[in-house]
């Protein structure tokens, strides 16, 4: 004889208990396990506790499904707040916008003067007004040269006519072969120098040669004076006086 341990019926050789469906064929071994070993006990209770996994499966698979909704949502709030990572890699990254290049100022003409469009300044205050009068290239070109000449004319070294034009008119230097020197030798003779119109004072003769260049230097006060002596032949001689008025030239 068996008794439902869940409605308390008794029952005879009955599988399940025809009042509330319990498997009385496992109360049985249930017993039989008490009574056999800890083994079969373990092996009874695993049978018997089918109906109870069957629950803790479906409490399972319930927390599982449930966990799965809420990534999802998780998901779809992220994706809406910072874009889809798939998206990104399929688009091509926009970049930097690359610099115009600025506009052209009106008031500044193509030709290379100012156009009379006003022009903006930097504070913002219009300033109109006329352009100046444009010039054409071959203006511009005859100005260039004209200004190039006036610098050439202005840095040029001053020229021995002008040199010879700031002396004072009607002076002059007159040289002429004068007495044989024996000590010097047998060509060697004195440079007589004659000044005419001069002032009186002290004046610088120097002595020049054609093949020697300055051979003597010396002053006078007088109008006539013989300092220097030449002895090369078949040369050329003459002196400068004051460093301006040049005598005439002797053949030696």
């Amino acid at each position: 004889m068996t008794t439902c341990p869940r409605c308390g019926r008794v029952a005879g050789d009955e599988i399940v208990c025809a009042q509330c469906g319990m498997s009385l064929a496992l109360v049985r071994r249930n017993a039989a396990a008490r009574s056999t070993g800890p083994i079969d006990a373990v092996a009874l209770a695993e049978e018997g506790g089918a109906d109870t996994r069957d629950v803790k499966l479906w409490r399972v698979g319930a927390l599982v499904g449930l966990t799965c909704l809420l990534a999802a949502a998780a998901a779809i709030v992220l994706l809406n707040q910072h874009g889809s990572g798939k998206a990104d890699l399929g688009l091509p990254r926009t970049t930097a916008p690359s610099r115009a290049a600025p506009p052209l100022d009106p008031s500044v003409d193509p030709s290379g003067g100012p156009s009379r469009v006003p022009a903006e300044t930097p504070t913002g205050v219009k300033i109109t007004g006329p352009a100046p009068p444009t010039r054409s290239k071959a203006s511009q070109a005859a100005a260039r040269s004209t200004s190039t000449a006036s610098r050439r004319a202005t840095s040029a070294p001053p020229s021995r006519a002008a040199r010879t034009s700031s002396a004072a008119p009607g002076r002059s230097v007159h040289l002429v072969k004068g007495a044989l020197d024996r000590p010097c030798g047998p060509h060697c003779y004195y440079l007589v120098v004659t000044l005419v119109a001069f002032p009186g004072g002290t004046h610088s003769v120097a002595c020049w040669a054609g093949r020697g260049g300055l051979f003597a230097r010396y002053t006078m006060t007088a109008a006539t004076s013989a300092t220097c002596f030449y002895k090369r032949p078949r040369d050329s001689v003459w002196v400068v006086v004051d460093g301006t008025y040049r005598s005439n030239t002797l053949g030696w």
